[in-house]
């Protein structure tokens, strides 16, 4: 499969338009939505709208990412100069513009990901994840960085004053990862209003609970081993999520893979969620709509614009939930 290519968001919500399951995204939001995107620049190599599989909850927010590949970055660096991110607060935009420079050491990164809360105040301040492997795009097969948890701990210190109070859980968290496992991201959760950060690792198969177990997550391990042994399929990895404030917390987030990296059954993923449903944590209706949008999709352009999802689900204080990602690349 080729790279994905830079694209505007506005242009494939456009695109997307009459095929977007209304169960997930209310027609409603969809022009607040694209209004948002309208104001973003054309950077970016892979994008999501984020969904609640609960009946109860019809939020939706917009995820876009910027990779080093092909002209995407030179396209961010001509983004910052022109002012073309200036809706961006000045910590995000001081991040973007370090990244977007091929002399700062996090440039480094493979990629940058925006979570916009879109339609809350502080749309202008998203989460902003750092790459620390080109894995997350590339598979197991990319070649690692030198030392992920040196660049993680350089991208973190964009982002926070002071890192030294994380940097224990940082280097336990990768200290302790199997063979095949692999940090593949970090970010502050400061632009939601808390001095925490989260990690993004990738487990091979069998690598789940003994690792857990080795870093000290203070969560439920019988719990979490229950929803692993629901998300993925045979031999597949699995994709984690973890908190630290600055000691690790009990969060835990728990993915599969993109469909669109290899698809591997729709058996596994139709399974995962009736199991999510029957747990009370979907609603059926959202579930076949997920099922149902890994498609393709035309832009005006000519290109090709791939649809994958998948699904997370992360274990919280106050309970399980349940996100479906309608993903979207333009690949050519």
């Amino acid at each position: 499969m080729s790279h994905p290519q830079p694209f505007d968001a506005a242009v494939v919500l456009d695109a997307l338009g009459a095929s977007l399951p209304p169960a997930l995204v209310d027609p409603a939001m969809m022009e607040p939505l694209r209004a948002f995107a309208a104001d973003l620049p054309a950077v970016w190599n892979w994008g999501m709208l984020e969904c609640r599989l609960a009946a109860s909850d019809a939020a939706v927010d917009l995820l876009t990412c910027c990779s080093d590949v092909g002209p995407a970055r030179a396209a961010m660096a001509l983004a910052v100069d022109r002012g073309n991110l200036d809706l961006l607060a000045p910590g995000p935009a001081r991040q973007v513009k370090a990244w977007s420079r091929s002399a700062a050491p996090v440039a480094a990164s493979p990629q940058l990901w925006f979570e916009w809360e879109t339609l809350a105040r502080a749309a202008n301040n998203p989460l902003i994840w750092f790459g620390a492997d080109a894995a997350f795009f590339e598979g197991p097969s990319a070649p690692p960085v030198d030392d992920p948890c040196a660049l993680a701990l350089a991208c973190l210190g964009q982002q926070v004053a002071d890192i030294a109070p994380f940097e224990p859980a940082v280097r336990r968290v990768q200290a302790a990862l199997p063979e095949g496992g692999r940090l593949l991201g970090i970010g502050s959760l400061r632009p939601r209003g808390r001095n925490a950060l989260r990690m993004f690792c990738a487990l091979p198969d069998g690598g789940f609970s003994p690792w857990l177990q080795a870093i000290g997550w203070p969560g439920d391990l019988e719990l979490a081993e229950r929803h692993r042994a629901a998300a993925r399929a045979p031999l597949e990895p699995v994709f984690v999520q973890l908190e630290a404030e600055p000691e690790l917390n009990p969060y835990l987030g728990i993915e599969a893979r993109q469909t669109v990296q290899g698809f591997p059954s729709r058996r596994d993923r139709a399974s995962w969620l009736r199991f999510l449903c029957r747990d009370g944590l979907a609603d059926r209706a959202k579930a076949d709509a997920l099922l149902a949008w890994p498609g393709r999709s035309r832009l005006s352009d000519g290109r090709t614009l791939h649809r994958s999802f998948h699904i997370k689900v992360a274990l919280r204080p106050d309970g399980p939930q349940a996100k479906g990602y309608l993903g979207f690349a333009a690949l050519g």
